[in-house]
Formats: structure tokens, sequence, C-alpha cells
């Protein structure tokens, strides 16, 4: 039973923290796009997240490599080899990098 309380707790502590995030981003955002009088895009809240370093760099480009591996790997006939150096060309990436978060994300998925 207490093991269950814990979970709960656990789970509404998260919850607290991730509404009080998005509740503090889209304030520091907003202030953001009025200070520099732009429009408030999703385009631009990606953007403004990354530049303050809200999302790390790294996990950009694990996001970018997995995706673009997924729909470039058809265009490829499901060659890897080739789809790696189609991103390492694409992203200015060396091929190792690409081969490891790709066996990371494998290695995570399962």
């Amino acid at each position: 039973m207490r093991e269950e309380n814990n979970s709960l707790i656990m789970t509404e502590n998260r919850k607290g923290i991730m509404d009080a995030f998005q509740k503090l981003v889209c304030e520091d955002y907003h202030n953001y796009c009025l200070r520099h009088q732009l429009t408030p895009t999703t385009d631009g809240v990606i953007t403004y997240m990354i530049d303050q370093e809200l999302i790390p760099a790294m996990k950009v480009r694990q996001f970018t490599v997995t995706k673009e591996f997924e729909e470039i790997f058809k265009e490829h006939n499901q060659h890897k080899t080739k789809t790696v150096y189609a991103i390492s060309d694409k992203f200015n990436i060396s091929e190792r990098t690409i081969w490891n978060i790709l066996k990371n994300k494998k290695s995570k998925a399962q």
C-alpha cells in the first residue's frame, strides 16, 4: 500500500512540475515575442526552447537523425549504409555518430 501511495505522489509531483514548466515556458516565450515584436508560432516556440537550452542540442540531433533515417530508408531501398551516408552528407555528421544514435535508439526501444 505504501509503495502505491509513493507512486501516486511521484506521478502527481511530476504532473505538477510539467504543468508549471509549460506555464512558465509559455509566459517567457510570450514576453520574448512582445519584446522582439514577433508573432508567436509553433516553430518560434521550438526555436526559443532550443535557444534557451531547454531542449539539449544532443536530443535535437538524436531526434532528427532517427526521423530522417525512418524517412530516407525507404528511398534507399531499405539499405541502411546508403541511408546513413545520405544523412551524414545532409547534416555533416560522421557516419559513426549516426550509427551510434541509431544503435542507442534501438537498444532503448527493446
